[in-house]
């Protein structure tokens, strides 16, 4: 691993010129604007060329110089100039080195991990640095595989242990879709209980389902209508009786009559019998025709009565076979009651059907529902024990760190909860992490710690191995502490 060896700046910034041989840690020091930022930033543009202020070049002067050996013998070479182009010159082992700046880009991140920076951060922010250390490989096919589905609302281009934190979140799609689905099942539980409340006790709707009120009510009207039957027979059976009489007594009223005037008829015929008497021999001929004229009004009579008494007896058979079909009637009156009774409550079983099938209905939906939540909370749970199943394929790269619901852990407690001498060593460990070939790290601002964390960190920082250049505010001029 590359450290610097040696550094000569020339009107860099607050440096007129500075020539300094490098310890591992290095604490630029003293009062503001004393030259302390100045000496980090050059550093920093040496190696990357940020352009960390718009005014470069010291003031007064019309080009500042950089020089950098390190430990391995590569040098780097800039000038920076007011009216003209930049140079540099990178050589390794006395070559020159092609593409300077890639190959520098390569060596130093210029967007290096400050560890003063991170206890300093929010916790979210520590927490994606921490995860950003976990190398996991994975693939939008894991992704498919693990939720059968590539979730939508996600930045895949982040960490996968971040990816699957937000998947699983209470505000990702799959959390807030399934407190939706349950809400939705509470709803249509409490409308399905409503409704049962409504229904009778043991109710079977296969039962009434299949019962035709149409047949019920039609029995209750057959039995109506039989007994109106009964009642009309009844009626009937009074008024041929009444007719049998009338019948009876016209035929006796008829045969009266025709005895009657028959009877009339032959007194008349014999007083003028009588009175022809004496002129029988002269009116032998009238007195013939008198006896032919009796004898047919007998012979009328007779006939007369006989078709009276066949009109009779026609009508008496004719009221007897009513009578005798009237009674042939089952007379037994039907007590519609218990019909009427069955018929309504049939009507009102089937009345609940609507609302039974409905609530059947709501329940197949709820069925439906919870299947749909017990799918999304089985993907909330893949994306919450997956952390842990991933991190066991991988090397932690910070001794203690585990993750759970997407949230980094060290020795099991968040980071919040640490104190700041442990937050610091464990900046200074991620520091050591993140770090390439070049092992340098840049620390602003070390006056922002106590005097108890300041040592706690220097302490860390040495354990560490790598090489480190700090400021510090502090009363007197410029100074370079080498530890």
């Amino acid at each position: 691993m590359k450290t610097i060896k040696k550094i000569v700046f020339k009107n860099t910034l607050g440096i007129t010129e500075k020539t300094l041989e490098p310890s591992m840690i290095n604490i630029f020091q003293g009062k503001k604007g004393s030259g302390k930022t100045s000496m980090l930033d050059t550093i920093n543009k040496s190696i990357s060329n940020k352009n960390i202020r718009s005014e470069f070049v010291h003031q007064g002067e019309q080009e500042a110089t950089m020089y950098i050996e390190f430990s391995d013998g590569l040098t780097i070479e800039r000038e920076k100039h007011i009216n003209k182009s930049d140079k540099i010159v990178v050589k390794q082992d006395g070559d020159v080195v092609p593409s300077p700046e890639s190959f520098l880009r390569e060596l130093f991140n210029d967007k290096q991990f400050r560890p003063i920076t991170f206890v300093e951060a929010s916790t979210s922010e520590q927490n994606k640095i921490l995860l950003s250390l976990v190398d996991i490989k994975w693939s939008m096919e894991d992704i498919q595989e693990w939720f059968s589905e590539v979730p939508d609302g996600i930045d895949y281009e982040e960490h996968i242990l971040n990816i699957l934190d937000k998947i699983q979140s209470k505000n990702g799609k799959y959390y807030m879709t399934r407190e939706e689905l349950n809400r939705d099942i509470r709803n249509k539980k409490a409308i399905a209980a409503e409704i049962i409340a409504k229904v009778p006790e043991n109710y079977s709707a296969d039962k009434w389902r299949d019962v035709k009120l149409a047949e019920l009510y039609a029995e209750v009207s057959k039995a109506t209508q039989h007994n109106i039957g009964i009642d009309r027979n009844s009626v009937i059976l009074g008024q041929e009786a009444e007719l049998k009489q009338t019948v009876e007594n016209n035929y006796k009223l008829h045969v009266s009559e025709i005895e009657s005037n028959a009877k009339a008829k032959t007194i008349e015929c014999l007083e003028q019998k009588e009175q022809l008497q004496s002129r029988i021999n002269l009116l032998k001929t009238e007195m013939n025709d008198l006896d032919m004229t009796r004898a047919s009004v007998t012979n009328y009579k007779t006939n007369q009565i006989e078709k009276e008494a066949m009109s009779r007896d026609s009508a008496l058979k004719l009221v007897d076979q009513r009578i005798e079909t009237a009674k042939a009637l089952d007379l037994k009156p039907i007590d519609t009651v218990p019909l009427q009774e069955a018929a309504e409550h049939a009507e009102k079983m089937k009345s609940f059907l609507n609302e039974y099938e409905n609530a059947i209905d709501i329940r197949k939906d709820i069925e439906g529902l919870s299947d749909k939540s017990v799918a999304l909370t089985e993907k909330i749970a893949i994306a919450r024990e997956l952390p842990t199943k991933l991190l066991k394929t991988v090397k932690s790269p910070v001794e203690g760190l585990t993750v759970e619901n997407g949230i980094p852990l060290i020795k099991g407690l968040p980071i919040q909860n640490l104190s700041t001498g442990e937050q610091l060593e464990l900046a200074v460990e991620i520091a050591r992490q993140l770090v390439g070939e070049l092992g340098v790290i840049l620390v602003d601002k070390l006056e922002s710690l106590n005097p108890s964390d300041q040592a706690i960190f220097i302490a860390s920082c040495k354990k560490t191995g790598l090489q480190y250049f700090m400021t510090k505010v502090c009363d007197g001029e410029f100074d370079i502490v080498k530890l």
